[in-house]
């Protein structure tokens, strides 16, 4: 798939749980732009411990592997870490690569536009 042809992740505890279920390719994804406020692996690591005993339950280590390739690629942006506003992912979580505008939706930051992905 060419890098235009990527798909960006909108929530890493629900795009991460879609990799580690096989029904996303991690190869597919560019990058994860998660509501997460983690700015050091510490902190982070806090973060997947949380999301193994609840999102991940089912598949704990692999769902930490598969965030942990994402953390140390440089593959996980978090908004929040730069005073940034968190984005809204009520119309979807995964967006096409072209797609990267924002706009409010009763005061919550969404991307806007028909690419993003319910799925």
């Amino acid at each position: 798939m060419p890098k235009n042809d990527k798909m960006i992740g909108l929530s890493l505890s629900l795009c991460v749980s879609q990799i580690a279920r096989g029904e996303v390719k991690e190869k597919d994804v560019e990058k994860i732009i998660a509501a997460t406020d983690a700015p050091n692996l510490a902190i982070f690591e806090e973060v997947l411990a949380s999301y193994c005993e609840t999102y991940w339950h089912d598949y704990p280590e692999k769902a930490r592997e598969i965030a942990m390739r994402f953390w140390n690629n440089g593959k996980i942006d978090q908004p929040r870490t730069r005073g940034e506003d968190c984005h809204y992912i009520g119309a979807g979580k995964w967006m096409d690569h072209e797609q990267n505008t924002f706009h409010y939706v009763d005061g919550k930051r969404q991307y806007s536009g028909e690419k993003l992905r319910a799925w």
